[in-house]
């Protein structure tokens, strides 16, 4: 989702919000193309850090109750926090609307 939605996302939002009028008087500068590019590496290597290696391996440490330490243990309580928020977060949302 963050690799291939967050960047989909974005060119959607901007769309959106900006409006052709806004877009016709945007000019391109020189080094757009490479900041373009360094961006969307970064969005890639974040995604590829995060769902290739922590939230799999705090999901394997939680569900197989493993003790690594007190980081890993630090970090599976806050992804438990993090997800009970994210839980509440959601329920909130939908009530409202």
């Amino acid at each position: 989702i963050i690799g291939l939605g967050l960047p989909i996302s974005m060119r959607v939002s901007a769309m959106l919000v900006g409006g052709k009028t806004m877009r016709a008087t945007l000019v391109s500068a020189p080094g757009d193309e490479a900041l373009a590019s360094k961006v969307s590496w970064q969005i890639n290597r974040i995604m590829m850090i995060l769902c290739g290696l922590l939230v799999p391996g705090i999901l394997l440490f939680i569900a197989y109750d493993i003790e690594a330490g007190p980081i890993i243990t630090a970090l599976k309580w806050l992804a438990i926090a993090l997800m009970a928020v994210s839980t509440v977060t959601g329920i909130r949302r939908q009530r409202k609307s």
